[in-house]
């Protein structure tokens, strides 16, 4: 149930979760109408008014750390995507300085890596599961055929040197991205979130009001407290959903370099 709603499209969700929070809590509505007459609610608004105020003060500061959370966390998997994606487009470049066959080679082996990251990884990102190590084994292999090749000249020493240091960054590139795919928010975090969600539904619904403005009143914050939920599994995964991060940088990359 739970990796369905973060497969499911971010419009759908919405909807879901807007549709269930809308329906438990009109519901329990009626229901604290039914059984807690108006006049035993009203004489309590002041003492509910004050406890919902402070409960939705510290839910709304706790939603926003873990958004804050989320959208770092998002930005760190961008980041990640596009120095791997430019790292692999230096590589290849940078390689127009060795002689043949080892050029040749690393340029095929680059191309190989973003076949593998896009078609291979990331449809095993969108869902979850764990990537294999293919594209480490071709990082390794490249970075095995500079150290074993023989340069001529100090031209190509230098090419030699840059470009195990940008092999370097690839595979940090790469490892950060893969951490990024497993990050989320904790399984405590999520706890509070949802106590703190239920908390503040079930204190809108012992206003003692018009049923009107009492009625507009829990919709208001069962729309809120939906909109909320949505927003943290909307973020909570960088690479699963409707991609907050895409593979695009790679399939750029990847049609320049076969264009060249």
């Amino acid at each position: 149930m739970i990796d369905y709603l973060y497969q499911t499209s971010d419009f759908n969700l919405f909807l879901l979760l807007s549709f269930f929070f809308i329906f438990i809590s009109a519901c329990a509505l009626f229901f604290i109408r039914w059984f807690f007459p108006l006049h035993l609610r009203y004489q309590e608004n002041a003492v509910i008014g004050c406890t919902s105020a402070l409960i939705i003060m510290i839910y709304g500061v706790l939603a926003g750390f873990a958004t804050l959370y989320l959208i770092n966390n998002n930005n760190l998997a961008s980041d990640a995507v596009q120095r791997e994606a430019s790292a692999v487009a230096d590589m290849y470049q940078v390689s127009q300085g060795l002689a043949n066959p080892a050029r040749t080679q690393i340029q095929a082996d680059m191309k190989n890596y973003l076949d593998e990251v896009i078609k291979i990884e990331w449809p095993l990102m969108s869902v979850g599961k764990a990537i294999n190590d293919v594209g480490s084994t071709l990082i390794g292999k490249v970075v095995n055929q500079l150290t074993h090749y023989t340069t001529s000249n100090s031209t190509e020493t230098i090419v030699l040197t840059h470009m195990l240091g940008i092999s370097k960054n690839l595979y940090d590139a790469r490892q950060q991205r893969i951490q990024m795919s497993y990050t989320s928010l904790s399984n405590e975090i999520w706890v509070v979130i949802l106590v703190g969600t239920i908390l503040t539904l079930c204190v809108s619904y012992l206003f003692g009001v018009n049923f009107y403005l009492h009625f507009f009143i829990v919709i208001a914050a069962a729309l809120m407290t939906s909109s909320i939920i949505f927003l943290l599994i909307s973020l909570d995964k960088p690479f699963q959903g409707e991609f907050l991060v895409g593979p695009d940088m790679y399939q750029t990359v990847l049609t320049f370099l076969n264009k060249s």
